[in-house]
């Protein structure tokens, strides 16, 4: 996508595949462990994303792992999502979450974190 059209869709809402959405390895064990437990999202609204330059058309969470892990463990499919207006393209944009990178995984993968 050209500058212009990422820079563009900043700040936008729209649905996505929850296939389609990555998050940060520890963040998302944290949160499967805590929603299990009965700790449930206390913030309203859609959680914020940066676009993933790979996967092509994937996404990162910055903001609402709660919110978008209920919404895997309940069966969801997909979710309403923002894109953040300050880190839209996290390799380009994303500053010290760029880190975070190297430890991402899909969203989906939060099953591997379920312990009986």
């Amino acid at each position: 996508m050209k500058f212009k059209l990422w820079l563009e869709n900043a700040g936008k809402s729209f649905e996505v595949s929850l296939k389609k959405i990555y998050g940060w390895k520890p963040k998302v064990a944290e949160t499967v462990k805590e929603v299990i437990s009965g700790e449930t999202s206390r913030t309203e609204g859609t959680p914020l994303v940066s676009r993933l330059d790979s996967p092509k058309g994937a996404f990162f969470i910055l903001d609402g792992y709660h919110r978008i892990i209920e919404k895997a463990m309940s069966g969801g499919v997909s979710i309403v999502v923002t894109i953040d207006e300050f880190t839209p393209r996290i390799e380009r944009t994303g500053g010290a979450h760029r880190n975070m990178l190297e430890d991402k995984i899909p969203i989906l993968s939060y099953k591997e974190f379920i312990t009986l």
